[in-house]
């Protein structure tokens, strides 16, 4: 779980890099420079809070939280991926609007609830 967690950060990383290197100027001496939009605009998203953002730029941000949960829903629990996938699913459902503190929205709870099940079942099975 873990790794496929890892490999996504670093997809998601490389990714961005590749983008923000795209809107950029190469210079000769291998430094880069970055167009005063893209200063103005990454910086104030950077300075936002998540409620704050703008809707396109909240959904870009739950596309990224979705592509989290598809990784927990699709692997076994195992005893030690017990609480980095609480912890995921908690972290998730900090940039999920619908959430508030104490009380996931139905995709949240539905994905905490379908972790507990799982996790109950592996540790009966391998006390």
């Amino acid at each position: 779980m873990r790794e496929k967690l890892a490999e996504l950060a670093h997809s998601q990383w490389s990714g961005w890099m590749e983008y923000l290197f795209s809107k950029g100027t190469f210079n000769k001496d291998g430094t880069w420079i970055m167009p005063i939009w893209a200063v103005e605009r990454w910086s104030h998203q950077m300075q936002t809070s998540y409620p704050q953002l703008s809707e396109s730029e909240k959904e870009s941000d739950r596309e990224e939280a979705d592509r989290v949960l598809e990784i927990i829903a699709s692997q076994p629990v195992t005893q030690p991926d017990a609480i980095e996938l609480m912890v995921a699913v908690e972290e998730a459902a900090q940039h999920c609007p619908d959430c508030v503190v104490g009380a996931f929205c139905s995709k949240h709870d539905k994905a905490f609830w379908e972790f507990w099940a799982e996790a109950k079942r592996h540790l009966s099975d391998n006390p």
